[in-house]
């Protein structure tokens, strides 16, 4: 992830361009949209228990359900990133957003705390992986996921299995190390995630299928 400096799209780009990858599966090079999202008006009034107080107290559905704006931003700062570095591909219940950018550091525990981990001499691009919820626009926590990195000739090259991050919107990602800077194709991975799910007992559980997507042309190594 960079500066915030870079973020610099509005979500109406997003909403315009997702609106086509919604409809049919293939890479999509766009922004990403949330479906489903608005002024969450879920009802005419809710119930809030703010303050110190044991009386709830009763504020309107919009106030208790609307989007939060750092919500909104990190919308935001999806669509950006995969406008410019990097595109999305759907495929049965999942949409896959994927983003490329040089080798970056992060901060990695160590069971007694947190220590800086900068990118390996060897690392060229950083790449990052989105799982989202197709019909939802949710990004899929608990995911398993892993990704080839395949040369023009088919041969895998590197192989990574991207760790959850906590950014300016939440993310799958790892550094990959190619030789040479040129065209990949990317093979993506994702199990069918092990949290349980709410529903009922004639309903298929959401999201119990994972996801294997093939993105070819994508740019890798040192600029």
């Amino acid at each position: 992830m960079k500066a915030l400096a870079r973020r610099s799209s509005v979500l109406a780009v997003a909403l315009a361009v997702a609106a086509g990858a919604a409809a049919c599966g293939g890479e999509r090079r766009g922004g990403v949209t949330v479906e489903g999202t608005g002024t969450g008006t879920a009802g005419t009034s809710g119930t809030s228990t703010t303050g110190t107080g044991t009386t709830p107290t009763r504020t309107s559905g919009a106030a208790v359900f609307g989007v939060p704006a750092g919500v909104a931003a990190e919308q935001r700062a999806l669509a950006d990133e995969v406008r410019h570095h990097g595109g999305v591909v759907t495929t049965g219940e999942w949409k896959i957003a994927y983003i490329v950018e040089e080798a970056e550091g992060w901060w990695a525990p160590t069971g007694a705390g947190y220590r800086w981990r900068k990118p390996a001499a060897n690392e060229t691009n950083h790449l990052e992986i989105v799982p989202i919820e197709r019909a939802t626009g949710r990004i899929v926590p608990d995911a398993k996921i892993a990704v080839d990195v395949l040369d023009r000739d088919g041969r895998v090259v590197e192989r990574v299995r991207p760790r959850f991050y906590y950014a300016e919107f939440f993310h799958y990602a790892d550094n990959v190390a190619v030789a040479r800077r040129g065209r990949y194709t990317l093979r993506v991975r994702i199990a069918p995630p092990p949290f349980r799910r709410h529903g009922e007992p004639e309903q298929r559980p959401a999201l119990g299928r994972g996801a294997v997507v093939t993105i070819r042309g994508v740019e890798l190594g040192r600029s």
